[in-house]
Formats: structure tokens, C-alpha cells, sequence
């Protein structure tokens, strides 16, 4: 799914979200290669433990909310791709934030974003970067299932009775737009607990 920054002040334009499953290779021995092709073709890659992804809206936010620090000089690290995870996670430890939601060799299913500024370029990223990780592109991975709402809730310390708060009605979809709005909830205050 590629998306258009509206904010003329960020330094990127576009971010390509997606999903992969079934990928073959751990984050460490790719490492290397992520880093050639980000130099190559002038962009931003950060990979994501999709299990604990809330949806596309959960990392294009993180994503806005990362440029923003940048932008005010407000960011806790000093990579950018780094700034996302700490946003995706609602952490500001780094350790934290890439032991939950960063990838290793027994994850199979990541969520991935690119940031970049033209179509060419992060249609070529994307290209090399299924080469290398060998897994199958697939946008499903960012949803949310019966599992994964454990796993969320869990992860941000989100209760039960949290969700019923916040959402209308107990219906089950009601409960997840609900997690989806406490998560970029968490993400926006990440900037205000610094």
C-alpha cells in the first residue's frame, strides 16, 4: 500500500507499507544488504514483527509521528528507521522496542515499510528485498486476528476493560477498530513521555 506525505517539510514523500510471510532468513544476516539497498536507492527500510502490528494505520503513523520528531528535533535516536520502531512500539528504549518488534530468525511473517521519494525507487527497494528474504508479499499479515489480539494487548499492556471504554459497542470488529485507536493513541503520546 503506498501512501503520499502531504507535509512539505519531511524529507521523504512516500511510504510503501506491507506485509511479508514466510520470509527464509533472520534480520541479522540480511542486515548488510538492507543497508546497500537503502544507500542505492535513497530510502528508508524498517522491518516489523507483524504479530504485534495493529494494521497499515498502526506504521503509517508511527511513520508521521518519526518525521515530525525529526523535523522539531525531538527524536530519540538517531536513525530514522529506528525513530519508526520506537513509535510502531510506543517505547522509548531502544533495546525494547527491537526485542518486541524487531525481527529474528524465528519470526516468519514481518510487516515492512519504505520510505522514499519516488515509485521507481521503492518498487526497486521492494524488489530487492524480496530477493533477499525470500518470502511471499502479503498485506494480510498486518490485520488482526484472535491471536494477535492477545499478543497486542499483551505487548501494550492494553486491559479488557480499556477496549470496552473505548469502543461503542462489544461487537467483535467494534474491539478491534478500538485496539487499532488505543495503539495510535499510545504512538502520539510517545513524544510527550520523552
Amino acid at each position: 500500500m503506498l501512501k503520499k506525505l502531504q507535509d512539505e517539510e519531511f524529507s521523504f514523500k512516500l511510504v510503501y507499507i506491507t506485509g511479508f510471510s514466510n520470509i527464509k532468513i533472520s534480520y541479522i544476516e540480511i542486515e548488510e544488504e538492507i543497508e546497500k539497498i537503502q544507500n542505492k536507492y535513497s530510502v528508508i527500510i524498517q522491518f516489523f514483527n507483524s504479530q504485534l502490528i495493529a494494521s497499515w494505520e498502526h506504521l503509517f503513523f508511527s511513520v508521521i509521528h518519526s518525521l515530525k520528531a525529526f523535523n522539531q528535533g525531538n527524536n530519540i535516536s538517531n536513525k530514522l528507521e529506528l525513530e519508526i520502531l520506537l513509535y510502531a512500539s510506543a517505547q522509548h528504549q531502544i533495546k525494547v522496542a527491537i526485542e518486541r518488534f524487531g525481527i529474528n530468525e524465528e519470526i516468519q511473517n514481518v510487516a515492512m515499510i519504505i520510505l522514499g521519494n519516488s515509485m521507481d525507487d521503492i518498487e526497486n527497494s521492494k524488489l530487492k528485498i524480496i530477493e533477499l528474504i525470500k518470502g511471499t508479499e502479503n498485506e494480510s499479515v498486518l490485520k488482526i486476528d484472535g491471536k494477535k489480539y492477545e499478543s497486542i494487548c499483551k505487548n501494550f499492556n492494553i486491559k479488557q476493560l480499556e477496549i470496552d471504554t473505548t469502543s461503542v459497542t462489544r461487537k467483535q470488529d467494534d474491539k478491534l477498530d478500538a485496539l487499532k485507536e488505543i495503539i495510535l493513541n499510545r504512538i502520539a503520546f510517545v513524544i510527550f513521555e520523552k
